[in-house]
């Protein structure tokens, strides 16, 4: 029988690297005497589609397991909260589930959106719990201008994430994308230049005539990126 606290992980803290650094140690400790390979799969959460996911995490391997990552998880919607209770265990069976939540572990359990959500006290009573301390570092667009230009694109994340937590209310969108236009149009390669202005040209047409906030546009954006380098 499937032990869910061995299969369902929380990563809760507001510290982006050190958020990674737990996940790599969850994917550590899961492949540990693992015989097959375990594909991992990414989700952001504001951006799941039910018929995708359903297939994600449905279907069945006896060779391969999955590691599924949830990004921003507090945001899932009721549809995909509702999916998982519904079907926990059949999910659980063949798949470890990381739910990332960007939160001060120290608040989180105070949030009643959290505590009252059927979901996640549903799930967190089930599941191992890792909360990460928050290191304070004050970063500048300059900082995010050298990740690009080094292609460290884990760092150019984390730092878009403390970026818009310290400018709260003002629109980065603008900024950011003219220092991406800037570095890419250096890039050497015509290929990458073309991949690299398509990825700015999509971006710039999902916050100006879909609505898409910003913040969620640019960090699928450095997803993008970072998948593809």
């Amino acid at each position: 029988m499937v032990n869910p606290a061995r299969r369902i992980f929380f990563v809760i803290g507001t510290d982006f690297l050190h958020r990674q650094r737990a996940i790599e140690n969850i994917k550590t400790r899961i492949l540990h005497n693992k015989s097959s390979p375990i594909n991992t799969i990414i989700f952001y959460s504001k951006e799941i589609e039910m018929n995708d996911l359903r297939k994600k995490v449905l279907t069945f391997s006896f060779d391969k397991e999955k590691i599924i990552i949830f990004k921003n998880a507090s945001a899932l919607t009721m549809a995909i909260k509702k999916f998982f209770v519904e079907n926990l265990k059949e999910i659980t069976s063949s798949n470890y589930l990381i739910f990332e939540i960007e939160q001060d572990h120290r608040n989180v359990f105070q949030d009643t959106k959290l505590t009252k959500d059927k979901f996640f006290s549903f799930l967190l009573k089930r599941g191992t719990i890792l909360r990460i301390s928050s290191t304070l570092q004050r970063l500048t667009l300059d900082d995010f201008k050298r990740s690009i230009r080094r292609s460290d694109y884990a760092r150019s994340f984390y730092i878009l994430e403390k970026l818009f937590e310290k400018e709260k209310g003002k629109d980065l969108g603008p900024q950011i994308l003219g220092i991406l236009v800037y570095e890419f149009s250096r890039t050497k390669n015509p290929h990458q230049k073309e991949k690299y202005f398509s990825y700015l040209w999509e971006t710039d047409r999902a916050i100006k005539e879909k609505g898409v906030n910003s913040r969620l546009a640019l960090e699928v954006l450095i997803a993008r990126l970072s998948a593809s380098s």
